[in-house]
């Protein structure tokens, strides 16, 4: 018997990874996470002028402080230029800032900002600004997935059409249960959607099966064809090889949408052996497959390479109370992945929730509502203490005096209310008297950050009996009306 030739051996063939594009944010000066850049780049320039102190210029910040870090990751000098797709930079930093619209600038100063039609980031340090005057530099992100919100509606290049006859054609996945989850999905896939081998198959969860908490808070039962299989529905699986499956839960790479395939599988780790054979190749992802369930799972492998992690801790997003506490009742009562109501409080859409843009708008502008930390500015969380995995870092409105402390934006509105309304004493307590008067007590920008950090810590005022958002919780009246 005569072998045939042996494989070749990957090593001799591999994608040039040309360095890293490495986010940073500006208020810190510290690394968010960093992306190999295995994307041919075009020629400069990518960066649009916004201050005439400081000259333009077509090439990422080079700064010394982040040149260590850039060469521990393996950057090489390679001829040519690579880097990585902006757009799906962006909406990694929409996702650290928990729903947040950004942009992202080439120097700390802000003065240069990359171009909106640029298509592949360079290599390089790019630092993150908030879209928000207030929190453009000093806002905080998002260190665990739990803490995550999920947007209202998906960027609208997140969001594919199923016709009248996709969707008659799920009926079929309406009725599998839970426990039959994992064999209508290799059924319904037939091969691993990535490779397209048909042995060897497992199925993956994109939302993993251990963020029940999350999927329950979050209602993610919305998303599911049958809403009794919870985290277990058919919506939620895709079909892999068992080396692609494995890949994919270390956080190697994400599906991402891109025309004309509706998804390709992107690497965002340096593992240049799996890159070479399976960077930007389209994904066949069945229509039963949930777009918010791919867009969960985008995010849930970008929060996993957040950079020193621990470091983060006191700048990050609160874990909601009602994920502490169902995380704690699984563990107790070793409960599964099925469908249940929380009879905790339930965390409610952020105020900053994205809403679908157009197709070809690559920046994080998406139409947004005020972020709930606008006026509460720089506000880190407390240290988590409570659990390794799920800590409980509410924040109490005693615990941050800043909220109490009156600014020269509060003593500015004083000034404004009392030219406006000259006749009306300002008193803190009006006496008890029988005399008809009218009192004043203008609801300055204090107040105003006083509700907002409330209502970060209760969520569940801004939620009806049953659950759900309600439709305006924005306030009726604000410190720039007057000033009109």
């Amino acid at each position: 018997m005569e072998s045939r030739p042996r494989l070749k051996d990957p090593a001799s063939e591999r994608i040039p990874q040309y360095g890293h594009v490495v986010i940073c944010h500006p208020g810190l000066d510290r690394i968010l996470f960093a992306f190999p850049g295995f994307d041919p780049v075009p020629p400069p320039p990518f960066t649009v002028h916004e201050s005439s102190a400081a000259p333009e210029s077509s090439v990422a910040h080079e700064d010394t402080s982040k040149s260590s870090f850039v060469a521990a990751l393996g950057n090489t000098s390679l001829s040519g230029t690579g880097g990585v797709n902006h757009r799906l930079v962006l909406d990694s930093c929409r996702v650290i800032t928990n729903n947040q619209d950004g942009y992202l600038k080439t120097d700390i100063g802000g003065a240069k900002r990359v171009l909106a039609t640029t298509i592949t980031l360079p290599c390089g340090v790019y630092y993150l600004h908030l879209a928000n005057p207030l929190t453009r530099t000093c806002y905080k992100i998002v260190a665990d997935f739990a803490a995550w919100k999920f947007p209202l509606s998906l960027p609208a290049h997140w969001q594919r059409c199923l016709s009248r006859d996709d969707r008659s054609q799920l009926q079929y996945f309406m009725t599998v249960s839970p426990s039959s989850m994992s064999d209508a999905v290799k059924n319904a896939d037939a091969k691993c959607v990535v490779s397209g081998y048909e042995h060897s198959l497992q199925t993956a969860h994109l939302l993993p099966e251990e963020e029940h908490a999350w999927f329950d808070m979050w209602r993610m039962v919305n998303y599911c064809l049958n809403d009794k299989a919870g985290i277990n529905d058919t919506a939620n699986g895709v079909a892999l090889g068992s080396d692609i499956y494995l890949c994919l839960d270390r956080g190697g790479f994400v599906f991402y949408p891109c025309e004309p395939h509706d998804h390709i599988l992107y690497f965002v780790i340096s593992e240049v052996d799996y890159a070479q054979l399976l960077h930007r190749r389209p994904v066949t992802i069945h229509k039963r497959v949930s777009d918010a369930f791919l867009y969960a799972r985008f995010a849930y492998n970008i929060i996993t390479k957040l950079y020193d992690p621990s470091f983060w801790q006191d700048f990050a997003y609160p874990v909601p109370h009602a994920a502490v506490t169902k995380v704690t009742k699984q563990k107790k009562t070793g409960s599964s992945g099925q469908a249940t109501q929380l009879p905790d409080i339930q965390e409610g859409p952020s105020a900053g929730d994205t809403t679908g843009a157009a197709a070809n708008d690559i920046e994080m502008n998406e139409d947004t509502e005020e972020s709930p930390d606008k006026d509460a500015g720089w506000t880190p969380a407390t240290a988590m203490q409570d659990s390794p995995q799920h800590p409980d870092t509410s924040t109490s409105i005693e615990s941050l005096p800043e909220l109490i402390q009156e600014t020269e934006e509060d003593e500015a509105f004083d000034k404004i209310w009392h030219e406006r309304f000259p006749g009306y004493p300002d008193v803190e307590h009006p006496p008890d008297t029988s005399d008809i008067q009218i009192w004043s007590h203008p609801d300055n920008p204090r107040i105003a950050r006083l509700i907002e950090a409330y209502r970060t810590s209760h969520p569940q005022i801004a939620m009806s009996s049953a659950g759900l958002p309600l439709h305006d919780t924005t306030p009726a009246f604000h410190f720039d009306d007057l000033c009109r």
